[in-house]
């Protein structure tokens, strides 16, 4: 790999040698560099000249303060990695789309309010981390995606998503964690080879019955929603180890059914005087003590076992729910020390 070029050369110097390349910020970047990282480098813009780089890699652009991205970033044709995160980016170029060997594409912590539909052109794309933008909608193209194993679109806008992201059949983690989302499109079955799915933080109400399609699906996160209940089709999913379901209504057959469903919910590591600190007004000391000596062995011994005649199964599901409440006051207020 060629040696990154350093600040202190000069155009004279670089030309004296016959070397072709182009200015960049303060630097002089030779053409058949393949890999360039000027994230300290700020703030500047990006040259259009970007596009004679054919050799590039690898481009880390992360805070350098960018408004803007030209559009012969889209000559690029041997880019792998881009990374344009922790910017001040409002739209990309639909040129974005004719880099036909990108696998990454880092895009969190900017202000992007929509993506070009020719994002939908990134058949090689195995990642993309778009979270914390202002994203309202997210183009029906994406469902071309077809390499696409992790999406981030954590931290926006989102009020829906479109049933084409049912197409992403590679895809084993999905981030939707605090948006507002309704509702989801039955589509969401289709995702076969889901292993996470974060959905907590946001406003649905209710889940597609085709969520029980998801046959890989080991962590389901659905903290803080309105939900006030599960479909009975989460029976199917075998391979669930990890769900989160705080400030939802527990449904009637979670205590009896579900559990058979799952090897364990896990619990954290936590201090007694938290509990007492939170319960005190609300439980009467005994059944706050016999609440906790559960949890407390639950996590010695790994987390909860599925089986209906265990202890844990035999509270009220009042107690039950206001466990899974007190995990998510843990959280909120880090508490969690680890997990088993």
């Amino acid at each position: 790999m060629e040696k990154r070029p350093s600040a202190d050369e000069s155009d004279e110097s670089a030309k004296a040698q016959k070397v072709d390349g182009i200015r960049f910020g303060p630097l002089w970047v030779h053409s058949d560099t393949d890999n360039l990282c000027l994230h300290t480098v700020k703030p500047f813009s990006v040259p259009a000249e970007i596009g004679r780089l054919s050799a590039l890699k690898e481009l880390d652009l992360r805070r350098c303060l960018l408004r803007s991205v030209p559009a012969e970033i889209g000559q690029l044709s041997a880019l792998k990695e881009l990374d344009l995160s922790q910017n001040k980016l409002t739209s990309l170029p639909e040129e974005i789309g004719d880099l036909v060997s990108l696998k990454r594409l880092w895009l969190q912590r900017n202000q992007l309010k929509s993506l070009p539909v020719e994002i939908g052109n990134l058949s090689t794309l195995e990642k993309i981390e778009l979270s914390e933008n202002r994203l309202t909608s997210i183009p029906t193209e994406i469902g071309n995606l077809g390499a696409l194993t992790v999406l981030n679109l954590m931290e926006n806008q989102l009020t829906s998503l479109p049933a084409e992201i049912g197409n992403l059949s590679r895809l084993k983690k999905l981030f939707l964690w605090k948006n507002r989302l309704t509702s989801l499109p039955p589509e969401i079955g289709n995702l076969t080879a889901l292993k996470g799915l974060w959905l907590g933080s946001n406003q649905l109400t209710s889940l597609p019955a085709e969520i029980g399609n998801l046959c890989a699906l080991k962590l389901l996160n659905l903290t803080t929603n309105k939900l006030a209940d599960l479909p009975v089709e989460m029976l199917r999913l075998k391979s669930l180890q990890h769900i989160e379901y705080l400030f939802n209504v527990l449904p009637e057959w979670f205590s009896t059914n579900y559990a058979k469903s799952i090897d364990c919910i896990r619990l954290p590591l936590l201090k007694q005087n938290t509990w007492t600190e939170y319960h005190h007004q609300f439980y009467p000391e005994k059944i706050r003590k016999d609440i906790f000596t559960i949890i407390m062995i639950a996590y010695t011994k790994g987390g909860i076992p599925k089986h209906p005649e265990s202890e844990f199964y035999k509270l009220p599901k009042e107690i039950l729910y206001t466990i899974f409440r007190f995990y998510a006051y843990c959280i909120v207020n880090e508490y969690i020390k680890e997990y088993k």
